[in-house]
């Protein structure tokens, strides 16, 4: 299950997508791809290596290869389910 990042720009927006991030963890855990931090740790380098493909499925590739908060929190919410 992948958090919506869509509105994240700024620091607290990130800091309030945190903590849905987290809720759902607590909440919806059981249906994350990856709960061990080994697995999670792993997918996070995998997801982060693919996002370009990943905007560019999507049709955003003004997002390649640009690092922000939203990015950052793309990132974390692929690597809860990425295999």
């Amino acid at each position: 299950m992948m958090i919506e990042t869509q509105i994240i720009e700024t620091k607290s927006d990130s800091i309030c997508f945190l903590k849905k991030y987290y809720r759902d963890f607590k909440e919806n855990g059981d249906k994350w791809e990856n709960i061990s931090l080994e697995n999670f740790l792993k997918s996070l380098v995998t997801y982060t290596e693919d996002i370009d493909g990943y905007y560019a499925n999507i049709n955003k590739n003004e997002l390649i290869g640009k690092a922000t908060w939203r990015t950052f929190a793309d990132i974390l919410s692929g690597a809860a389910v990425y295999e």
